[in-house]
């Protein structure tokens, strides 16, 4: 495999790959049948773009602002880490909360 970071305007560019060679038993591990090649495993451009929506989180007096640059981006927050489920933010960037209440982890989910 190979792991590459390019610098780019934006930040860092990060691209990887690895080819996994597969073997195959058909009798429960008593003898293999070994790939006659191997199969390259990659990560695609995600859909929403392949830099992202470079998020923006700024504090102003009493209110948390959360911000991105690519719109088709869905806000999702959490006050607690160890919470299981996230909840939607239903508004357009940028997103703000009360500084006193605010919740302390975010996510940007490409739709």
């Amino acid at each position: 495999g190979k792991h590459t970071l390019r610098s780019t305007t934006q930040g860092l560019l990060a691209s990887s790959f690895f080819d996994v060679f597969l073997d195959l038993s058909t009798d429960g591990g008593q003898t293999w049948i070994p790939a006659d090649r191997g199969i390259r495993v990659q990560v695609a451009n995600p859909p929403c773009g392949a830099l992202g929506a470079h998020p923006v989180i700024t504090k102003n007096g009493t209110e948390v602002n959360v911000s991105w640059s690519d719109t088709s981006y869905r806000l999702q927050f959490k006050s607690v880490l160890s919470a299981t489920t996230w909840t939607d933010y239903t508004g357009g960037s940028p997103a703000t909360f009360p500084a006193n209440n605010a919740p302390k982890y975010f996510r940007l989910i490409c739709p």
